[in-house]
């Protein structure tokens, strides 16, 4: 289904040559050496830095408080990056911040723990417009080694329509593990999504072959536990078709 989708709206699609602002909306904490490697690679990676923002959010009480800064102070002449520091409970709270403060088109959450890929942000450009600019949509970016990238999206990029129309990026009763399923939902209910031909990023995160389980991870999943995330997901179901009935109007 979601290969015949891709081949439709390739077709039908106007190519209009549009490149939208994209908005990389980063939390971070206590891994100021993976967030350097994530800016490493954006600089790398990237075709067309002027059309990148990258907004990175650390709490009040971050002890590599220093390390991050001097990383932004490190690349803020050759990307267009700005550090926030500010205390919110949920990182959905904080991505939905990051979001209504960004001017980017399109706004893609990305984990501290992500490299990106060579072009990526032409892919990205090039499956955008395939969409009418003025209504809501949805891109799926795949990732690196993921075998089934038609069932789900860790880091779907919505563009601003949607954004507006939701009020929202990500739903905060959930705190962050279940967010991504949420937003596939949703996605799957509207409609308007589709997941890129290319790979767009390799996600070396904890629980992957190989790595390393860090205090980050560890205080995330208590937390998740705490809220009993996958009750709330569940429970959040209910709604997800007057969230879709938003999009539609």
């Amino acid at each position: 289904y979601t290969k015949i989708k891709y081949i439709y709206k390739s077709i039908s699609s106007n190519k209009l040559n549009i490149n939208n602002l994209i908005s990389i909306l980063t939390i971070t904490r206590y891994r100021p050496k993976k967030f350097e490697n994530l800016v490493n690679s954006i600089l790398e990676n990237t075709s067309n830095l002027n059309n990148v923002e990258m907004i990175v959010l650390i709490d009040m009480d971050e002890k590599y408080e220093k390390d991050y800064k001097d990383i932004i102070d490190k690349f803020k002449y050759k990307l267009n990056i700005r550090l926030i520091q500010i205390d919110i409970e949920k990182n959905t709270q904080k991505n939905n911040y990051l979001s209504k403060i960004s001017k980017g088109n399109l706004l893609f959450i990305v984990a501290d723990d992500m490299i990106f890929a060579k072009n990526w942000d032409i892919y990205i450009n090039n499956e955008a417009n395939k969409f009418d600019k003025n209504i809501p949509f949805m891109i799926w970016p795949k990732e690196k080694g993921f075998k089934y990238p038609f069932l789900h999206n860790n880091a779907p990029i919505i563009n601003r329509v949607w954004f507006d129309k939701c009020g929202f990026f990500q739903p905060e009763e959930l705190h962050h593990f279940y967010a991504d399923n949420w937003m596939c939902d949703i996605g799957r209910k509207y409609g308007q999504f589709i997941i890129t031909k290319e790979i767009i990023y390799d996600h070396l995160h904890s629980e992957k072959k190989d790595g390393l389980i860090d205090e980050t991870h560890k205080n995330t999943m208590r937390r998740s536990k705490n809220y009993n995330e996958e009750k709330i997901y569940n429970e959040l179901k209910n709604s997800q078709n007057d969230v879709v009935k938003r999009l539609l109007n």
